[in-house]
């Protein structure tokens, strides 16, 4: 019941975390140059990235 729910999320939490790497290579002059852009990007990637890895967990197979 709840790997289903967790693989949907953990996925989408990979997307948006690879979405947000590719915002910041293509935006990096400005992202390089302010500290508040570096520290929210930082701050979104270890959220989405926490997110994944918690996803992940619950999806490994469990003894029964």
């Amino acid at each position: 019941m709840w790997t289903t729910f967790a693989a949907t999320v953990g996925g989408s939490a990979a997307g948006l975390t690879g979405l947000t790497f590719i915002v910041v290579a293509f935006r990096f002059d400005i992202v390089a140059t302010s500290q508040e852009y570096r520290n929210r990007a930082a701050q979104t990637v270890s959220l989405f990235l926490t997110t994944t890895v918690t996803a992940s967990l619950v999806t490994l197979p469990q003894p029964t």
